[in-house]
């Protein structure tokens, strides 16, 4: 079920729960203080931990730098969304189709890093069943900012 649960409170237990990814992977996980002020949202905490391990098993596969050897997750909004962002270093690009269950073709998955393309998938589909939103920023010199956002509710006045 869906309640009104902190996106602080959210970050700090999926943080939790990623640290052991992130440490197998020889990487450090910060969580960045990016001045983004608490709130609620609507949201399953099982399922939000899903999408977060999940983006962030991807940055340890793909996201990572031989100069920069962290991800970091934060909060973040924009005029129209608040959410949780993970932020890798690495030059490996999301492309359109990655989140489309087994994108990754045999001779793909042999040559790259484990998996098999579902990952996203699921993540996109437990975002929607919240009423949430998968975002990929890129930045080819800076890494991949993957979004879980929440649409915030339109202000009164």
């Amino acid at each position: 079920p869906l309640r009104a649960l902190s996106l602080e409170g959210l970050m700090r237990r999926c943080s939790a729960s990623a640290q052991v990814l992130v440490n197998h992977a020889g990487l450090e996980l910060l969580q960045v203080d990016s001045g983004v002020a608490d709130q609620e949202v609507l949201a399953n905490e099982s399922m939000v931990e899903q999408i977060v391990l999940n983006l962030v098993d991807n940055a340890c596969k793909h996201g990572r730098n031989p100069t920069c050897d962290r991800i970091e997750m934060s909060l973040v909004s924009d005029r129209s969304a608040v959410g949780l962002e993970i932020r890798d270093f690495g030059t490996v690009r999301w492309e359109p189709g990655v989140k489309e269950p087994f994108s990754k073709s045999a001779q793909e998955a042999a040559r790259t890093s484990p998996g098999v393309g579902l990952g996203l998938s699921v993540s996109q589909r437990l975002a929607e069943q919240m009423g949430a939103e998968l975002r990929f920023l890129q930045d080819p010199l800076h890494g991949t900012k993957a979004r879980l956002m929440w649409k915030c509710p339109p202000l009164k006045g």
